[in-house]
């Protein structure tokens, strides 16, 4: 069945329609394209790893198979390709300018994960109101490099660049708010950085990329996760040219991607803490197909619902059974389970579990601001649920789906 498409602006509707009838080669996705603009954009031409361009070329073949791809699908294709290839060309410069970057400290991080539409954006921003954490902000991680000796002007810029992005996201997918609302000086997710090493969820939450998906699961990804790490290591040392005599704090991130990656991400972050949430899969599973259906529809002119949930049904359960064989080699400790109905039932009984266990301390500041956060209404916002969506409409059946997760839903008090 053929999704009902999410409605872009009138003027890309008239644009894409009279698109019907030119060849839509005029924007080019090929990957020696991709490379020789980003060249020309920076002035560089050193990609490091060799395994980059491997991904990105993958990534380019998948676009190519997809056939029902509208004008402006392919435009802002192209936009995402050229944005990541410039932080990809900026930071295998800065690194070969300053590899003491590499020695940076970054020391016990606390990771967010689960699956998509599970909490995870909700407990992000709760966690993110203590001002003992660093958090990364969506411009900072939108334009990691600074380019400028002047850090502060330099960071101006950034954020400037960030707001444009955002802003060409926000009118081509005006609903987008509806299901994952992106603020510039607001705390985002890993997967930003992890586009710049190829290793990109927008591929197929987007762009529908799933031969690229199913590829990835088949390659070794350390190397994106260990520049996922120097990435990070490239954003503590920006702060400390700003703020010499500043203290450095842990890190907080969060990144539904990870579930897939888990021994990646451990062997990259050896000291990392992982707060996993869990929501039922009768829920999950179709939600993230709603996520899909907001954003793809906007850039095919056909996006199939039954492939989309026979996509996602798959690579969840590929995803969990990597997840669940890594986190029993190691220590229960690592990890910490948080069930979204408990977060946003009882948030405050569930953050001081999760502080207990984390063996750090609330202060007052921190409590009221998550009290703030909560009663101005945020906590709505920020929990799975905005956007409609019906199991049916991806060829999906409650009754399949606790089935074929019977053991989690088990396992995390979902089996009813």
């Amino acid at each position: 069945m053929l999704l009902q498409r999410r409605t872009p602006p009138l003027l890309l509707r008239i644009l894409d329609g009279v698109a019907r009838y030119f060849p839509l080669r005029l924007i080019s996705l090929d990957i020696s394209v991709v490379q020789r603009l980003a060249e020309r954009k920076t002035g560089l031409n050193d990609w490091g790893d060799s395994t980059y361009l491997m991904r990105l070329k993958r990534m380019t073949e998948a676009a190519a198979e997809r056939k029902k791809m509208t004008l402006t699908g392919r435009f802002a294709y192209r936009v995402f390709l050229h944005w990541h290839a410039c932080n990809r060309l900026r930071q295998v410069e800065l690194l070969k300018q300053h590899p003491e970057i590499m020695d940076e400290p970054f020391a016990d991080p606390i990771f967010i994960v689960g699956g998509y539409r599970t909490g995870t954006t909700h407990l992000h921003n709760l966690l993110c109101e203590d001002r003992q954490f660093r958090q990364p902000t969506t411009w900072e991680l939108s334009f990691p490099i600074s380019r400028q000796r002047n850090v502060a002007q330099d960071r101006r810029r950034r954020r400037r660049l960030a707001k444009g992005i955002f802003a060409l996201n926000q009118f081509i997918m005006p609903d987008q708010a509806d299901v994952h609302d992106v603020v510039v000086d607001g705390p985002e997710e890993c997967h930003f950085l992890l586009e710049n090493s190829a290793l990109s969820m927008t591929e197929y939450i987007s762009f529908l990329g799933y031969s690229y998906a199913d590829w990835l699961l088949e390659q070794d990804l350390q190397s994106a996760y260990d520049d996922l790490r120097r990435q990070y290591q490239i954003l503590a040392w920006q702060d400390r040219q700003l703020e010499p005599q500043s203290s450095p704090r842990p890190w907080v991130l969060k990144c539904p991607l990870h579930i897939w990656y888990l021994p990646e991400l451990l062997k990259s972050f050896p000291d990392a803490r992982i707060l996993w949430t869990h929501r039922s899969m009768t829920s999950t599973l179709p939600s993230t197909c709603g996520l899909t259906a907001v954003t793809a529809t906007k850039f095919f002119s056909g996006v199939d619902g039954a492939e989309v949930g026979a996509f996602w049904m798959n690579y969840y359960k590929k995803g969990f059974e990597r997840a669940f064989a890594e986190r029993a080699r190691h220590e229960r400790s690592r990890f910490i389970d948080v069930r979204l109905p408990d977060l946003a039932a009882s948030p405050e009984e569930t953050l001081d579990r999760i502080y207990q266990e984390l063996g750090l301390q609330r202060s007052p500041d921190s409590r009221e601001r998550v009290g703030l956060r909560l009663s101005a209404g945020n906590q709505a916002k920020d929990t799975p649920g905005k956007h409609r969506y019906t199991a049916e409409e991806f060829g999906l059946e409650p009754q399949r789906i606790r089935e074929a997760f019977h053991g989690y839903q088990q396992e995390f008090g979902f089996s009813a």
